[in-house]
């Protein structure tokens, strides 16, 4: 009688500690489903923000660069006349006359990269203008190598209203005109839109 009455009393305190655990799973599963659609949501949330950060194909980006050698005249600014397209997203870069980018799709701050090589200056001062409207924002100047290169590079990131323009010069210092290289790795000119 006594082992059936501990049987009973184990079997019970057995049945109230899986109920119990019962319980506490249960409330542990309601809890982890809670996180998991919590974390649902703020996943969900922070993809819907990745793609919202993905560029626009159609944002201004160009590419530009020379298709033959340009003369420049000494101790003049002188207009660089990138004739060739790489990329053009918005048809932005006009080519001849005005060889200049003109901000077509928005306002917004776009960065500028700029390498030019002009040959048979050695030993002489060589300056790169990134000029807005009109308006030299950016310089850079360098002295020719003994080799007669110099190359002149310029990075900027500029704010441009719709309708306003970038155009890229260049002045050396020697006794006579010099040319600017065509080789589509030596002179270019990248804009692209960052916001």
């Amino acid at each position: 009688m006594f082992f059936i009455r501990s049987f009973a009393a184990m079997y019970n305190y057995v049945n109230e500690a899986i109920t119990t655990l019962t319980l506490y799973v249960d409330a542990r599963l309601v809890s982890i489903q809670q996180a998991i659609l919590l974390c649902r949501t703020d996943l969900t949330t922070y993809i819907d923000e990745a793609i919202a950060a993905i560029p626009d194909p159609y944002i201004s980006q160009c590419s530009v660069y020379l298709t033959e050698s340009q003369v420049i005249p000494e101790h003049v600014h002188t207009k660089v006349l990138f004739d060739g397209k790489l990329y053009d997203n918005n048809n932005e870069f006009v080519v001849s006359p005005d060889y200049k980018f003109i901000a077509k799709a928005e306002t917004g701050i776009y960065h500028i990269s700029v390498q030019i090589y002009l040959l048979g200056v050695a030993a002489s001062i060589c300056s790169i203008y990134i000029r807005v409207n009109g308006v030299t924002v950016k310089m850079n100047t360098s002295v020719g190598l003994e080799n007669g290169i110099c190359s002149l590079c310029i990075y900027a990131d500029v704010k441009l209203d719709v309708d306003d323009y970038i155009e890229i010069m260049v002045r050396h210092d020697t006794d006579s005109e010099k040319s600017v290289s065509e080789a589509i790795t030596n002179t270019y000119m990248d804009i692209h839109r960052i916001s």
